[in-house]
């Protein structure tokens, strides 16, 4: 038994309806109603049985319906072979969206089943989803294979705006802040009762915006008569020690929605150190053999010129490093070359680590690669027929 798998990422625009327990999905999962019920669909297999040149699948296109849910969404589809001959399950992919894998064999005698497992794992809150995957059999001729497809609509009770946070123009010792005002969908009456960092550092408040007013606090004596809340104001701090580099944060929204008690929403954004390497890696490109490639690596720093020559770890055989000083302080050159084995063939990569005495980036990781395309020996013939 073999396994075959595939990873994917998805994509949205926005609607809201009904929604989808978030459970294994083997015909018909449990749908619960909206309160507009009348704009929601059921799920439902759109096509019977389909097949193309000797494998079949039990219906080629399933719709999970609306969706109010972040969690996975699982439906089983069935392969069957149909010919005469043995089939093998050569390949699974797809353009976006799901995780897709069998369940029990790749290999299948005539008349033999297999599960197809496939999972929708929503990224975004609202939106149209509809994605393809792609099962590739060895039997003969161009139509080896099949599409399936997985379709749905994701829905939330509450909106955000923006949707996506990030935080730019952020330098190594300073403090950021990002602001995402919260909506409640349209008619309805969903208070937010909290939020939380799930993961990341990030400093959270939260702000209650009144009705006919434009007051933001609730402040003793300064709430509005009617006390209602329209919307709520998120505010987002990246603290002063956030390392430098790539930064990674999940916030989790609570509400009193039974349809949705919880949403949370990805944050991201960079951290500038003051040191910076241009380019950020070291590619080579197509390498030949016995041939020697040379190329220069800026290391600068603004602000004080503090940084001390920085030192080069790398264990990437036949490559040499040597840091030329341009400024005392401020600007480095690394220059690397590399030489190319006779006999080396495929891919090369590896990484070199730049060593700095700067605080905010102490550790620096290029990565190196190049490619060095195989060489077809074909046989030849001598004047006498003798093969070389």
């Amino acid at each position: 038994m073999s396994v075959i798998s595939l990873i994917l990422l998805l994509s949205a625009v926005q609607t809201p309806g009904v929604v989808v327990d978030p459970v294994e999905v083997d015909s018909r999962p449990v749908i619960r109603s909206a309160e507009d019920k009348t704009r929601g669909k059921e799920l439902q297999t759109l096509e019977e049985p389909h097949s193309t040149n000797g494998l079949s699948v039990d219906h080629r296109i399933f719709d999970f319906g609306l969706v109010y849910s972040q969690n996975p969404l699982t439906h089983h589809f069935t392969l069957t072979n149909t010919s005469e001959r043995e089939i093998q399950i050569i390949e699974i992919k797809s353009d976006c969206g799901c995780t897709a894998s069998i369940l029990d064999t790749d290999v299948l005698k005539p008349g033999e089943s297999a599960t197809l497992k496939t999972v929708m794992t929503p990224e975004l809150l609202e939106g149209k989803v509809n994605k393809n995957i792609t099962v590739t059999s060895d039997l003969p001729g161009p139509r080896n294979w099949l599409e399936i497809s997985l379709r749905a609509e994701f829905a939330s009770v509450l909106r955000l705006e923006p949707a996506h946070l990030y935080f730019k123009n952020v330098n190594f010792g300073e403090s950021a802040t990002e602001n995402v005002v919260i909506h409640p969908v349209a008619g309805s009456e969903i208070q937010v009762t909290g939020v939380e960092v799930i993961e990341g550092n990030l400093d959270l408040s939260l702000t209650p915006v009144y009705a006919d007013s434009d007051l933001e606090t609730a402040e003793s004596g300064s709430i509005p008569k009617s006390s209602k809340v329209v919307r709520w104001n998120l505010s987002l701090k990246l603290p002063e020690n956030t390392p430098a580099g790539k930064v990674h944060a999940l916030v989790k929204i609570k509400s009193d929605s039974d349809l949705q008690p919880e949403i949370s929403f990805p944050v991201y954004g960079i951290v500038r150190s003051q040191v910076s390497v241009v380019p950020t890696q070291c590619y080579f490109g197509t390498l030949n053999p016995g041939e020697t490639k040379e190329k220069s690596i800026r290391i600068e720093k603004t602000g004080d010129p503090t940084l001390d020559t920085p030192t080069i770890q790398c264990e990437i055989p036949n490559l040499e490093c040597a840091i030329e000083t341009k400024e005392p302080g401020r600007l480095y050159i690394l220059k690397v070359s590399l030489h190319v084995p006779i006999n080396h063939q495929g891919r090369l990569s590896g990484e070199l680590i730049v060593l700095t005495n700067d605080p905010a980036q102490q550790e620096i990781r290029l990565p190196v690669f190049g490619y060095t395309p195989a060489v077809r020996i074909e046989n030849s013939e001598d004047s006498d027929g003798v093969k070389l």
